[in-house]
Formats: C-alpha cells, sequence, structure tokens
C-alpha cells in the first residue's frame, strides 16, 4: 500500500463523522433517520462511529434524507 492511499477505516470514520454532522443540523436522533432508510438506530450508529460500511445505494438515501449532496459526506482524496 502507498502513502497516498486513503484507508478504508479513514474512509469510513469520514463518513460516519458527516452523517452524524448532517443528521444533528437537522435534528434528527439515529433512530428517526434510520426508521427513514431501514436501519436499526444500532446500525447508524455503527455507521457513524466508522465500524459498518455502507453500500453506494445507503449512502445516497442517507444524504437525501439528510438534504445533503452525497459527495459532501465522502473525504477528499488525498494527492
Amino acid at each position: 500500500m502507498t502513502t497516498t492511499r486513503i484507508l478504508s477505516c479513514e474512509v469510513y470514520g469520514h463518513i460516519g463523522r458527516e452523517i452524524r454532522a448532517a443528521r444533528h443540523r437537522r435534528g434528527m436522533t439515529q433512530a428517526e433517520l434510520g426508521a427513514c432508510v431501514e436501519l436499526t438506530r444500532a446500525s447508524l450508529n455503527n455507521i457513524e462511529a466508522g465500524r459498518q460500511r455502507l453500500t453506494i445505494q445507503m449512502l445516497y438515501d442517507i444524504a437525501s434524507i439528510l438534504g445533503v449532496d452525497p459527495c459532501s459526506l465522502l473525504p477528499r482524496a488525498r494527492p
């Protein structure tokens, strides 16, 4: 692995933090957002903590409900 590659744990950790921040801005609980995307509160908690991976479709669904661009949830690629 090269030093320019972003580690998987960094990617999912970043996505989780961005989802949590967007959810807080919308004033939603984990249970409320989870219900909208058919996930349990525990699964959403794990996603936000970077412990659970999510599909591209799930990323788009969450972004849509939170009213954000899916790309805003992703980390920027390192040069």
